[in-house]
């Protein structure tokens, strides 16, 4: 079974989630019969934990003292996801989508949709970003 980093926050959305599609994956497995069941099996669970486990070590490589390669990939989810978040306080419609990913009830590739990207852009034009140019007392 895998095992997300519960000490990172892993725990709350997809650490319950992994372990229950990996036993439905055995199960299904099982119920199939035949002798190559542990390399179906993991053929299985690695689709579908793939997307859990991108949201989940994606994330620690936002923070700087965590090691990892940071690709491309990995650097532009890091910055978008938290401008979407910012977004989503305002636009109950992208909130909505965020949850259905951390869910696992949708892809994550659907976050970065044009139309979504274009209201997370304009949702972040309008408001001032804290640090820049804004004095806080």
């Amino acid at each position: 079974m895998s095992a997300p980093n519960r000490a990172r926050g892993h725990a709350v959305v997809i650490g319950g989630s992994m372990p229950a599609m990996e036993a439905v994956a055995l199960r299904q497995v099982l119920e199939a019969g035949g002798i190559d069941q542990p390399r179906r099996y993991f053929k299985a669970i690695a689709r579908t934990i793939n997307n859990p486990w991108d949201i989940a070590v994606g994330g620690d490589l936002a923070f700087p003292n965590v090691e990892g390669k940071r690709t491309a990939k990995v650097r532009i989810i890091n910055w978008y996801l938290p401008t979407m978040a910012a977004a989503a306080e305002h636009d109950h419609w992208l909130a909505k989508s965020i949850m259905l990913v951390f869910g696992l009830k949708d892809q994550p590739q659907g976050l970065m949709r044009p139309d979504r990207v274009v209201r997370v852009l304009r949702s972040n034009l309008r408001r001032p970003v804290a640090g820049k140019g804004v004095q806080v007392r």
